[in-house]
């Protein structure tokens, strides 16, 4: 067996051992629940679910496809039908689908410096790659990009990749005649000691795309895909190619009459070993013992995921991790970055079924939180694709991809979407302001969000104009009468009786200096802590109406200022430059912590409780993550807007026992508030807190590890907390 079957087959074991009846162990695991949900779901009897094997060969493909997919895809199995890389679409990857960079000519270079007068982040001064607009020096520099050769095969290597242009063009020609849409001085980029010419320029344009790292961009490193293509693909900006015979978003599963071989991880990339896993579903041959819910995940076409990934150009955009220099791998912060963490842990999870008719519920994958980030760099990706979708608030666009994605599911599993009417299919919604916009279509389903908004008829409270989803947009051919009428005001943000609140993604280094990782425990000497952007800079900008954050941020941070709370009271309240030192630091050395809103969602609560700090939590009619499926109230404080002025005289209100009790809870919890379902994490969290125990070693005598601290290596988190619950949702 590879190492990476050795470990799954470890976690899998774990998990039924981990998830027999236990009274005892599912009293433990359950504290702190409301309703039965927890107790219903480690009480339940097994299910024997058989997985692909030659008794059930539907569900692992004997299924050819076109052409090989023009070698420009994978083939699946099940469907007959290929997935393709960008550049290309089809059922045969024979159909090309470019994305030009904006104003770009026939050749790839732009029509005119001076022309158009428009910037645009993808406006090029070099030459586009039109696959995924992205820009280069052009191929008559030193350091050009040089295409492959006419003729050679779809996604073929470039002859020479060269060095990017994003963002990064001339504010005037050769001849010194100004280019509007351009920042930087021509020498800069295209002179003798220039970025695109000299060997090593005086002048570096950003290094951004994945895949590459250095000052000149010339080390190449892995590029980052879901579970690493499980070993067995190309990972290529997020997508993966998967080699003969594999095939599924992230490589799982395997055609029928083919054995499994050895992943790359084994021998050619050791350093993706810690990002692969094999996913139970995929097993073959065996039965397994699962409890439900069963999941089914749709593969849906690449246009609402991994194309999207593609597109981003930012490494920091939409996806959690990253490769570095050596291909040591580094969390990206990216903020949505939950959409591939959910992605991956769905795929990978023991209750993931490939057999959708005995799946109790479909989760779709669609990456609306990342098409924010895409927004304005080109003029694709767009819903519907022709000129002008894309003239509108964020939110319209993606409303109208997740309504394109439901389309597509009700029309290709029309027995599925119909059996239920959608209610038992999931989706996420992982912007600033969540399930607010949601087509009302997709509205019947379970919508997981980070924002427990309650209040009906709502508008937008975001500070940033093109996040205004109550702008409506009308008399367009596609949508004549506009959008906002069957989204946000047909419905609340967040229904609590079907829908639930999810912590954002924070990687255990986000959490370094948290208790719960063992670091050294610390007197929490802050009284109370907020590091962030406090709307001075909106205010200045014209968020006269005080949008942003419903204006809490700025009222506190007006009283802090006037009442010198800093040096008074012990609060270290402030931006990131009037709060100095490391943020896990402070968290972990402060008693209570504010969770405020902002342009919608905060992470703050979740941040909070994984550095045991008490939340306070300042936004009327707001669910915070897990509120209603947890006894929230008993290890928070929440404070009415009213009552702003008045929040140190009520923090201070709380006794010693009152506060300890609170902490005593959050050790109990905490665990549900991280993402410990995909390989990096479980790694990476050990790896930390074998770090902290060897550093505490050397200075105290015993070293005592920290109450709650147990449940860094147990199963429990976010997602298991999510199927926990689901269960409770089955058929109703």
């Amino acid at each position: 067996m590879t190492t990476r079957q050795i470990v799954s087959s470890i976690l899998t074991l774990y998990y039924v051992a981990s998830n027999a009846f236990d009274a005892d162990r599912a009293e433990r695991l359950c504290e702190l629940t409301l309703g039965q949900w927890c107790n219903s779901y480690h009480n339940q009897t097994y299910l024997e679910v058989t997985l692909p094997n030659s008794a059930n060969k539907g569900n692992r493909g004997s299924k050819s496809c076109p052409s090989n997919c023009n070698e420009a895809g994978t083939c699946n199995h099940v469907t007959g039908n290929c997935t393709c890389q960008a550049g290309w679409s089809g059922p045969d990857c024979k159909t090309q689908q470019k994305r030009e960079c904006a104003n770009m000519g026939p050749d790839k270079r732009d029509l005119g410096w001076h022309g158009s007068s428009t910037w645009y982040w993808s406006r090029c001064s070099g030459i586009c790659d039109d696959d995924i607009g992205m820009c280069y020096c052009p191929p008559e520099t030193k350091y050009g990009h040089i295409p492959a050769p006419e003729g050679s095969l779809p996604g073929s290597t470039p002859l020479r990749l060269g060095r990017p242009l994003y963002n990064c063009n001339p504010k005037e020609d050769a001849e010194g005649k100004k280019v509007p849409w351009g920042a930087n001085p021509y020498k800069d980029i295209f002179g003798p000691k220039g970025w695109c010419e000299a060997e090593e320029s005086d002048f570096q344009c950003p290094c951004r795309i994945d895949g590459v790292f250095g000052f000149y961009c010339n080390i190449t490193v892995e590029h980052s895909c879901l579970n690493q293509c499980s070993g067995h693909g190309e990972c290529i900006y997020g997508y993966c190619k998967c080699h003969d015979g594999y095939f599924g978003y992230e490589c799982g599963q395997l055609r029928e009459g083919m054995k499994e071989s050895p992943g790359l991880e084994a021998s050619l990339r050791p350093w993706i070993q810690d990002h692969v896993l094999e996913a139970p579903a995929s097993k073959d041959p065996s039965t397994v013992k699962r409890r439900r819910p069963l999941i089914y995940v749709y593969e849906l076409p690449t246009e609402f995921n991994s194309l999207l990934l593609q597109y981003r150009v930012e490494r920091g955009f939409c996806m959690y991790k990253g490769f570095m220099p050596g291909n040591r791998t580094d969390w990206t912060g990216a903020t949505y970055s939950v959409e591939s963490v959910l992605h991956e842990s769905f795929l990978l999870s023991p209750h993931r079924t490939l057999d959708p008719d005995e799946a109790d519920f479909f989760y779709v994958p669609v990456y609306s939180a990342c098409i924010f980030d895409l927004w304005m760099k080109t003029p694709k990706p767009r819903w519907p694709d022709v000129p002008g979708a894309s003239d509108g608030p964020r939110p319209m666009i993606a409303h109208n991809m997740m309504e394109a994605a439901r389309q597509w599911v009700s029309s290709t599993f029309p027995r599925h979407w119909d059996r239920r009417g959608g209610k038992d299919h999931i989706w996420l919604m992982a912007h600033d302001e969540g399930a607010c916009y949601a087509p009302g279509s997709v509205w019947p389903g379970i919508i997981l969000s980070h924002w427990g908004r309650l209040d009906f008829p709502h508008t937008s409270l975001s500070g940033f104009e093109p996040d205004n989803y109550s702008r409506d947009i009308v008399k367009q051919p596609w949508q004549p009468d506009g959008w906002i009428n069957t989204s946000s005001k047909a419905h609340p943000c967040f229904d609590p009786t079907k829908d639930m609140v999810i912590p954002s993604f924070k990687s255990p280094f986000h959490i370094k200096d948290s208790p719960f990782l063992n670091a050294k425990p610390k007197e929490r000497s802050i009284f109370l802590f907020f590091m962030g952007d406090v709307g001075r800079e909106r205010t200045e900008r014209g968020d006269n109406a005080c949008r942003y954050s419903r204006c809490i941020r700025q009222t506190i941070d007006r009283l802090a200022q006037e009442g010198n709370w800093r040096k008074r009271f012990g609060v270290m309240y402030g931006a990131r430059g009037d709060v100095k030192g490391d943020y896990s630091d402070l968290m972990s050395r402060s008693l209570f912590c504010l969770h405020l809103p902002g342009d919608g969602w905060s992470s703050r609560f979740e941040e909070a409780i994984l550095h045991g700090c008490i939340p306070v939590i300042i936004m009327d009619n707001v669910s915070v993550p897990f509120e209603g499926v947890l006894d929230t109230d008993t290890f928070s404080i929440r404070i009415t807007q009213a009552n702003l002025r008045n929040l140190l005289t009520l923090l201070k209100g709380y006794s010693g026992h009152q506060i300890r009790a609170m902490q005593e809870r959050i050790t109990r919890v905490w665990h549900r508030y991280r993402y410990n379902s995909i390989a990096f994490a479980r790694s990476n969290a050990k790896a930390i807190e074998s770090q902290n125990l060897k550093e505490r070693s050397h200075m105290e005598k015993d070293v005592a590890k920290s109450a709650g601290s147990e449940m860094l290596h147990e199963h429990e988190d976010a997602v298991t907390t999510i199927m926990q619950w689901l269960t409770s949702k089955m058929m109703t």
